[in-house]
């Protein structure tokens, strides 16, 4: 807690979004530039105000431009917001979750909008979006860790610090106590395998 305080007062507690966008539910920290690449991570939710659906853009040096959260549209509407923002930032390379049903409907709702800059497990099978296990979230949980230690990531999102003050490692599993929302940090465990491929994309062309 006292990692996340002073990091909070030196990245977050002063960033306010440049504009705003869909009636205040997505920021803009940052606009894109033409050179720059950018990458996106999206957890999904079914859209019936419990748990958000939550998109987070990152420039290549991992800060924090865009964020873009809500729990009440279908899945159906927020990936269509979600692609017209990474398409907004340069076609940013996407990474999702696809353990469980809200990822495969965020995946044929890609497909149908033609938009595949996305990460894949196994791009030879057809294979996209990030499969999650206890140990990829500890990999994830620990790459942030020292990301934020060494503030070679710059978060400025609110709403991510105060999920990282009560998130936790419990019986094997992350996730926040009952009663309070992860959503974001989740979101977040989903940045380092998709800045990985990210970078082998470039480094391929």
């Amino acid at each position: 807690l006292v990692l996340l305080k002073e990091y909070y007062e030196k990245s977050c507690k002063n960033s306010q979004p440049i504009k705003t966008l869909y009636g205040g539910l997505c920021k803009i920290y940052e606009e894109p530039t033409s050179a720059g690449g950018y990458v996106a991570t999206m957890d999904c939710s079914e859209g019936r105000n419990g748990d958000y659906s939550v998109l987070l853009i990152f420039d290549r040096d991992l800060n924090q431009v865009c964020e873009y959260a809500c729990n009440n549209v279908s899945i159906n509407d927020f990936v269509k917001n979600a692609v017209d923002l990474c398409k907004y930032y340069n076609h940013a390379f996407l990474g999702f979750e696809r353990n469980n049903n809200c990822g495969g409907s965020a995946e044929q709702v890609l497909t149908n909008l033609q938009y595949l800059n996305f990460c894949y497990e196994d791009y030879d099978r057809g294979v996209y979006g990030i499969q999650t296990t206890s140990k990829t979230e500890m990999e994830s949980i620990t790459f942030l860790t020292e990301g934020l230690e060494t503030n070679s990531i710059k978060l400025k999102s609110r709403k991510i610090y105060d999920e990282l003050t009560y998130f936790s490692h419990i019986n094997g599993k992350c996730s926040a106590p009952k009663g309070y929302h992860d959503d974001f940090v989740m979101a977040l465990t989903f940045l380092p395998a998709t800045y990985e491929q990210f970078l082998r994309c470039i480094f391929t062309d």
